[in-house]
């Protein structure tokens, strides 16, 4: 069975030999799984977080998630320049739109981060979904969950391939309730399609999972308590109509 975390580290060591700081797209569920993510890649890359979830049922879930997602991502850049120049000359303003540039500094030496938030569009999803009618009634973590996958790992290798980005991952596999080896695989096959890296992954390893809980507490994130669908939500609720 592969390490995907092994081999994450074997990629990230080969970069130190490299001039310059690579880039990496990374696709974004949530501000909590992303957390860690942040924490940990911002050392090699300059990142664009892509926040890009049409599966999200209602809209208003949506939002809040997206705004905890630039919240976080602000908050961050505060408090490690807080902690290397000192709280008075900290002076920030964030965009949710495409573009804007977040500036992780400090004592752990994080790169330059962005933020791009898509609209919200669920069409994208169920228009997927209602092709098929077996997916409507499949179980959390079963079919509907992998075109779901696919859906977004599609959208973040496009916009890798698009943004001319070293490479793009996602946050996914920070879940102890994700299939890290098919997420893996279908970032792989997306890669191939697209002609881009994709940097494999399974976050939840060395604690990574536990760390996004702690992060979480500390910057007073918004846990959702179903995974986002109107699907998973009825699951949740125990409504299976």
């Amino acid at each position: 069975m592969r390490n995907y975390q092994l081999e994450m580290e074997s990629y990230l060591e080969q970069l130190r030999s490299r001039d310059g700081v690579p880039t990496l797209l990374l696709h974004s569920c949530c501000a909590p799984c992303s957390s860690y993510v942040l924490d940990y890649l911002a050392k090699f890359f300059r990142i664009m977080v892509d926040y890009y979830n049409p599966n999200i049922f209602p809209q208003a879930e949506y939002e809040r998630r997206a705004g905890e997602q630039v919240r976080l991502v602000g908050e961050m850049n505060a408090r490690a320049k807080r902690n290397t120049v000192g709280a008075g000359d900290v002076d920030a303003k964030y965009e949710r739109r495409a573009g804007e540039q977040v500036r992780l500094v400090g004592e752990m030496n994080l790169n330059e981060v962005s933020v791009r938030v898509a609209d919200y569009g669920p069409g994208a999803f169920l228009d997927l979904v209602n092709q098929n009618q077996e997916l409507e009634i499949a179980p959390e973590g079963g079919a509907r969950c992998a075109v779901c996958f696919r859906l977004r790992l599609e959208h973040a290798a496009r916009a890798a391939k698009e943004g001319g980005y070293g490479c793009f991952t996602t946050t996914l596999t920070v879940s102890p309730h994700k299939n890290a080896p098919l997420i893996n695989e279908i970032g792989e096959e997306v890669a191939r399609e697209y002609g881009v890296t994709f940097l494999p992954c399974d976050f939840k390893k060395k604690d990574g999972y536990k760390r996004s809980l702690e992060l979480s507490k500390e910057y007073g994130l918004y846990r959702q308590v179903y995974c986002g669908c109107e699907y998973s939500m009825r699951e949740r609720s125990g409504d299976k109509a």
